[in-house]
Protein backbone atom coordinates (compact mmCIF):
# COMPACT_ATOMS: atom_id res chain seq x y z
CA UNK A 1 0.00 0.00 0.00
CA UNK A 2 0.93 3.40 -1.11
CA UNK A 3 1.91 5.52 1.91
CA UNK A 4 0.67 8.61 -0.34
CA UNK A 5 -2.94 6.84 -1.03
CA UNK A 6 -3.40 6.98 3.06
CA UNK A 7 -5.92 9.61 4.73
CA UNK A 8 -4.77 10.76 8.33
CA UNK A 9 -7.50 12.01 10.31
CA UNK A 10 -6.67 14.75 12.86
CA UNK A 11 -8.90 16.41 15.44
CA UNK A 12 -9.79 20.05 14.60
CA UNK A 13 -12.33 21.29 16.65
CA UNK A 14 -12.93 19.94 20.29
CA UNK A 15 -15.41 21.51 22.36
CA UNK A 16 -15.97 24.16 20.23
CA UNK A 17 -12.17 24.98 20.51
CA UNK A 18 -9.79 25.31 17.57
CA UNK A 19 -6.55 23.11 18.70
CA UNK A 20 -5.08 23.72 15.40
CA UNK A 21 -2.85 27.01 15.22
CA UNK A 22 -3.32 29.48 12.56
CA UNK A 23 0.30 29.18 11.55
CA UNK A 24 -0.08 25.46 11.06
CA UNK A 25 -3.51 25.67 9.14
CA UNK A 26 -1.79 27.65 6.91
CA UNK A 27 0.85 25.66 6.14
CA UNK A 28 -1.64 22.73 5.16
CA UNK A 29 -1.61 22.13 1.29
CA UNK A 30 -5.06 20.74 1.16
CA UNK A 31 -7.82 20.16 3.84
CA UNK A 32 -10.24 17.38 2.34
CA UNK A 33 -13.24 17.39 4.51
CA UNK A 34 -14.43 17.87 7.97
CA UNK A 35 -16.20 15.40 10.32
CA UNK A 36 -17.68 14.75 13.67
CA UNK A 37 -16.53 12.29 15.74
CA UNK A 38 -20.18 10.22 16.90
CA UNK A 39 -18.63 9.13 20.01
CA UNK A 40 -16.77 11.96 21.02
CA UNK A 41 -18.86 15.23 21.79
CA UNK A 42 -18.06 18.33 20.14
CA UNK A 43 -15.17 16.81 17.92
CA UNK A 44 -14.32 17.60 14.01
CA UNK A 45 -11.56 16.38 12.37
CA UNK A 46 -10.01 17.00 8.99
CA UNK A 47 -8.79 14.51 6.03
CA UNK A 48 -5.26 15.33 5.03
CA UNK A 49 -2.25 13.31 3.52
CA UNK A 50 0.86 12.48 5.33
CA UNK A 51 2.86 15.52 4.39
CA UNK A 52 0.51 17.71 6.20
CA UNK A 53 -0.03 15.88 9.24
CA UNK A 54 1.73 17.36 12.24
CA UNK A 55 3.76 14.36 13.04
CA UNK A 56 5.26 15.17 9.78
CA UNK A 57 5.51 18.42 10.28
CA UNK A 58 7.37 18.18 13.21
CA UNK A 59 9.79 15.79 11.65
CA UNK A 60 10.58 18.44 8.99
CA UNK A 61 11.25 21.25 11.55
CA UNK A 62 11.34 19.87 15.25
CA UNK A 63 12.24 23.59 16.40
CA UNK A 64 8.80 25.56 14.71
CA UNK A 65 6.36 22.58 15.03
CA UNK A 66 7.17 21.59 18.44
CA UNK A 67 4.77 24.28 20.48
CA UNK A 68 1.83 22.95 17.53
CA UNK A 69 2.58 19.14 17.93
CA UNK A 70 2.65 20.01 21.99
CA UNK A 71 -0.45 21.40 21.71
CA UNK A 72 -2.36 19.14 19.29
CA UNK A 73 -1.21 15.61 21.60
CA UNK A 74 -2.49 17.74 24.84
CA UNK A 75 -5.75 19.09 23.19
CA UNK A 76 -6.60 16.09 21.33
CA UNK A 77 -6.42 14.07 24.65
CA UNK A 78 -4.19 11.54 23.20
CA UNK A 79 -3.02 10.54 26.84
CA UNK A 80 -0.67 7.56 25.61
CA UNK A 81 1.35 10.10 23.72
CA UNK A 82 3.76 12.72 24.71
CA UNK A 83 7.09 14.92 23.01
CA UNK A 84 8.98 12.90 24.89
CA UNK A 85 7.55 9.22 23.46
CA UNK A 86 7.73 10.83 20.17
CA UNK A 87 11.38 11.88 20.22
CA UNK A 88 12.56 8.19 21.90
CA UNK A 89 10.17 6.41 18.96
CA UNK A 90 11.97 8.74 16.69
CA UNK A 91 15.61 7.91 17.96
CA UNK A 92 15.21 4.25 18.53
CA UNK A 93 12.59 3.48 15.50
CA UNK A 94 12.70 -0.47 14.73
CA UNK A 95 10.74 -1.25 11.43
CA UNK A 96 10.95 -5.18 12.28
CA UNK A 97 8.53 -4.40 15.60
CA UNK A 98 6.25 -2.98 13.23
CA UNK A 99 5.58 -6.92 12.07
CA UNK A 100 4.22 -7.39 15.83
CA UNK A 101 3.24 -3.54 16.50
CA UNK A 102 1.32 -3.39 13.28
CA UNK A 103 -0.07 -0.10 11.63
CA UNK A 104 -4.20 0.35 11.73
CA UNK A 105 -5.84 0.74 8.36
CA UNK A 106 -9.35 1.25 7.46
CA UNK A 107 -11.62 1.37 4.60
CA UNK A 108 -14.72 4.48 4.44
CA UNK A 109 -15.65 5.94 1.21
CA UNK A 110 -13.45 3.54 -0.87
CA UNK A 111 -10.87 5.26 0.86
CA UNK A 112 -7.38 4.08 3.01
CA UNK A 113 -7.33 6.15 6.33
CA UNK A 114 -4.99 5.26 9.36
CA UNK A 115 -6.72 4.46 12.47
CA UNK A 116 -3.17 3.73 14.34
CA UNK A 117 0.13 4.78 13.28
CA UNK A 118 0.62 8.18 12.23
CA UNK A 119 3.74 8.49 14.18
CA UNK A 120 5.02 5.79 12.94
CA UNK A 121 4.30 6.37 8.86
CA UNK A 122 5.62 9.40 9.46
CA UNK A 123 8.89 8.02 10.60
CA UNK A 124 8.84 5.47 7.78
CA UNK A 125 8.33 8.48 5.69
CA UNK A 126 10.09 10.83 6.70
CA UNK A 127 13.32 9.22 8.28
CA UNK A 128 13.67 6.75 5.68
CA UNK A 129 12.16 7.71 2.74
CA UNK A 130 9.79 4.80 2.43
CA UNK A 131 7.19 5.38 -0.13
CA UNK A 132 5.19 2.20 0.42
CA UNK A 133 3.89 0.07 3.19
CA UNK A 134 5.08 -3.77 3.41
CA UNK A 135 1.66 -6.03 3.91
CA UNK A 136 3.53 -7.29 7.00
CA UNK A 137 3.60 -3.69 8.85
CA UNK A 138 -0.30 -2.86 8.71
CA UNK A 139 -3.69 -4.70 8.71
CA UNK A 140 -6.76 -3.57 7.42
CA UNK A 141 -10.21 -3.33 9.91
Amino acid sequence: MYIDDLYFRIVYLRNNKKILSKEYLNSLKKISYFERYKFWEETKVIRLKIQDTIHFKFLEDQIKWKRDYVDYIENSLQRDHTLEKYLTLIDDFDMNRLKKDKIIIFKKFGKPYVFDGNHRISILRYKYGLTELKPEYYKII
